[in-house]
């Protein structure tokens, strides 16, 4: 039920980006560097080549059903159309790694709740908003699409985190002592 999230063959960014320390350029820099197995797609309305990969505007641009995990990297204003768009694609699952949702007030817990029936609608497994996001450190996928720099190191152990900090916390004392992780995770809202 889980391997769209932590096994995907496909990878997509939503607001991928070259632009140093965005959230898009980070998960792209983690994909390469970790040398995830699987196939990554960068959406950016520009288009172009970013990170050294064809870079699309639209999700709709490429065949329907082509990606297992995307990663919205966008303001919260923005999440419900691009959800939208991920549900006529056939996504299941989704990362938001924005803020802006629940934690900044009654606005935001409208749009957040506006979120929730979009992916509802659309059969989209949510995971965020306000998540770091996911790791696998199997060699089998390698997959990272983790908002921050602590390394990853192949291990044993598995973290469930809601809060972030206290996650990254935890993956830095076993990177400290020497082990690594299996899977990570820190989901959010």
């Amino acid at each position: 039920m889980l391997d769209g999230l932590f096994r995907p063959r496909t990878v997509g960014i939503i607001g991928a980006s070259d632009k140093p320390y965005s959230l898009g350029h980070t998960l792209l820099h983690n994909l390469a560097k970790y040398r995830f197995t699987g196939q990554v797609f960068p959406f950016n309305p520009k288009g172009g080549t970013i990170g050294g990969l064809q870079a699309y505007g639209s999700i709709l641009e490429i065949p329907t059903g082509t990606i297992d995990l995307v990663n919205i990297c966008l303001r919260s204003t923005l999440v419900p159309e691009v959800l939208r768009q991920c549900g006529q694609h056939g996504v299941k699952f989704a990362i938001i790694h924005a803020a802006g949702f629940k934690d900044v007030g009654p606005e935001g817990e409208a749009l957040e709740q506006e979120i929730l029936a979009i992916a509802r609608e659309h059969g989209i497994r949510l995971f965020g908003p306000n998540s770091q996001g996911i790791q696998n450190s199997d060699p089998a996928i390698s997959v990272n699409t983790n908002i921050t720099f602590l390394p990853q190191r192949p291990g044993n152990i598995s973290i469930i985190a809601r809060s972030g900090g206290l996650g990254e916390m935890l993956k830095l004392h076993l990177h400290n002592a020497g082990l690594g992780h299996r899977m990570y995770c820190s989901y959010g809202n």
